[in-house]
């Protein structure tokens, strides 16, 4: 959501998944971030995000930072958004250890209209997210999505969104992989 100088982004998701009565996903995340744009190409924001994932041990993750961001466009269909900025990072996880650090958030994204009518889209994700005074302790996350537009009822656009995700934790807690690829389909409704 957009009003003028203030942006506002609530992202929510919950998945679970049973293959032969065992489960083999369990995950939620919700993350909200209020952007004010002090000029048109810098802002700063704010943000907070809780998750979990059972298969990762994790009990609880919730963030709360902040920090600059810039927004570009070219061409009037390519964007190019960046922020830089520190979070405090508190897990839980399902050993009963507690963490609480903070990292750096430093994250891109590059997104091209394909169909602004449409509203059809491609667009890459980048954070990197090191421990403050730690870095060989990092967090990488890349996210490609392409949403296509289906068709419209009413006054709602259906669209698929592909999604590819890939993770990268150079420190996880024992026992987990380092590193995680998720691809997924799903519907969006814009109204």
């Amino acid at each position: 959501f957009k009003h003028m100088r203030n942006h506002i982004f609530l992202k929510a998701s919950y998945q679970k998944g049973y293959q032969n009565k065992a489960i083999f996903q369990n995950n939620g995340f919700s993350h909200f971030r209020y952007t004010f744009m002090m000029h048109s190409i810098l802002g700063y924001e704010i943000f907070t995000q809780t998750e979990f994932d059972t298969f990762k041990s994790l009990e609880l993750r919730q963030l709360l930072g902040g920090g600059l961001r810039t927004e570009l466009s070219f061409l009037k269909y390519f964007k190019f958004n960046s922020g830089l900025g520190l979070m405090n990072d508190f897990e839980q996880l399902q050993n009963n250890i507690k963490n609480s650090d903070t990292r750096i958030n430093s994250y891109f994204v590059v997104k091209t209209i394909l169909n602004k009518e449409a509203s059809s889209f491609f667009s890459v994700v980048i954070y990197y997210q090191p421990l403050l005074f730690t870095h060989s302790d990092y967090r990488i996350k890349n996210e490609a999505n392409l949403k296509s537009f289906l068709g419209k009822l009413k006054n709602t656009k259906i669209h698929t969104i592909m999604s590819f995700v890939y993770l990268y934790d150079s420190m996880p807690p024992a026992g987990i992989i380092t590193n995680d690829k998720i691809l997924k389909i799903s519907i969006n409704l814009d109204w």
